[in-house]
C-alpha cells in the first residue's frame, strides 16, 4: 500500500511539473539510502520524506527543482532574504550538521561583539565565545546537559547588547545579532529543527542588511528616497559581502552533505575556513 502511494506521488508530480520521472525514482533512492544511514529503514517514513520534499517541489522555482543531494552547490540558490531553498537543504542533514552550519555561521558573527565593548566598554565577548566552543562540543558528541544548555541560554542573554545599553557604540546592531545568533544556536541545541538554524541564518541577513544601510545612510542620506525597498534589497544582495557570504553558506552545506562523520578534523575545517584575519563576515573590526 505504502509503494503505491509513493508512485502515486511520482505519477502526479511527473505530470504537474513535466519532469523526468527517472529523477524521481533517483531522489526517492536517494532519500531510502538516508533513511537507512539514519536507522529510519520502514517505508513509512521514506514515503513521507518524499512527500514532505515533493510538497516543497511545487511551491519552488521549477529551474531550482533537483533530487540531486549532491549537487553542485551553484545550484543551492541560497538568497540573502529568502530562506526556502536554506530551509530545504536543512532538512536533509542530520542534527549534528545542521548545528554545524550554524556554529560556522556564528563564528563569522562574533568578532563583530568585541566592537562594543571596544567603544562602549560594554559586554563580555568571552562568555559568547565559551557558550560558542560548547556547542562545537556538543556537535562532536561531547556530554552536556539540557540543563547545562539552558543555563548557558540564560548567561548569553544577559549579555545581548541593546540600544540604552550601547549608546557609545555604532555597531550595537552587528553586536546584537552576534550574540542572538549563538542564543539560537544554544536553543537549536535543544531542539534542532530547520526553522531553528534559520534564525542563524536570519541574522547573518540582519547583520549584513544592517552595516549596508548604515554605510549607505553615511554616502547619501536621501538613497532612501531614491529607491524602493526591493531595489534595495536587490541592490544589497548583489553586494559583495553579501555574495561572499551567501557563497560561504552554499559552500559548508555542500561539504556536510558529503560527510556522514563529523570527525574532529572536518569540524576544525569548518570552524576556520572562513577565517577572515580575525574579521567577522562584513569585515569588522
Amino acid at each position: 500500500m505504502a509503494w503505491a502511494k509513493v508512485e502515486l506521488l511520482l505519477v502526479i508530480c511527473n505530470i504537474l511539473l513535466n519532469i523526468n520521472q527517472s529523477g524521481l525514482i533517483q531522489g526517492l533512492r536517494i532519500l531510502s539510502l538516508r533513511a537507512k544511514r539514519s536507522n529510519h529503514k520502514s517505508l513509512v517514513f521514506r514515503h513521507e520524506c518524499v512527500k514532505h520534499y515533493l510538497s516543497h517541489c511545487l511551491t519552488s522555482s521549477l529551474n531550482s527543482l533537483t533530487f540531486d543531494f549532491n549537487a553542485p552547490s551553484k545550484n543551492m540558490n541560497l538568497k540573502l532574504y529568502e530562506f526556502d531553498v536554506l530551509e530545504a537543504e536543512l532538512t536533509w542533514l542530520l542534527s549534528a550538521h545542521r548545528l554545524a552550519f550554524a556554529a560556522a555561521c556564528c563564528e563569522r558573527l562574533l568578532p563583530n561583539y568585541s566592537l562594543v565593548r571596544q567603544e562602549d566598554g560594554w559586554g563580555d565577548p568571552s562568555i559568547l565565545r565559551n557558550a560558542l566552543n560548547e556547542v562545537w562540543f556538543f556537535i562532536q558528541g561531547q556530554p552536556i546537559s539540557g540543563e547545562q544548555i539552558r543555563q548557558l541560554l540564560k548567561v548569553c542573554s544577559e549579555v545581548v547588547p541593546h540600544a540604552d545599553d550601547v549608546s557609545g557604540s555604532q555597531y550595537d546592531v552587528e553586536a546584537q545579532e552576534a550574540a542572538s545568533a549563538i542564543c539560537f544556536s544554544l536553543e537549536a541545541c535543544l531542539d534542532p529543527t530547520p526553522k531553528n538554524i534559520i534564525k542563524v541564518a536570519k541574522s547573518v541577513m540582519n547583520t549584513i542588511d544592517g552595516y549596508l544601510t548604515a554605510m549607505k545612510d553615511i554616502e547619501n542620506p536621501n538613497w532612501w528616497d531614491e529607491k524602493s525597498l526591493e531595489e534595495q534589497k536587490k541592490e544589497f544582495a548583489l553586494h559583495p559581502l553579501a555574495m561572499r557570504e551567501i557563497a560561504k553558506q552554499s559552500e559548508d552545506l555542500q561539504s556536510l552533505k558529503n560527510v556522514d562523520k563529523l570527525d574532529s578534523s572536518f569540524l576544525e575545517w569548518l570552524r576556520t575556513s572562513s577565517d577572515n584575519q580575525g574579521k567577522s563576515l562584513i569585515n569588522l573590526p
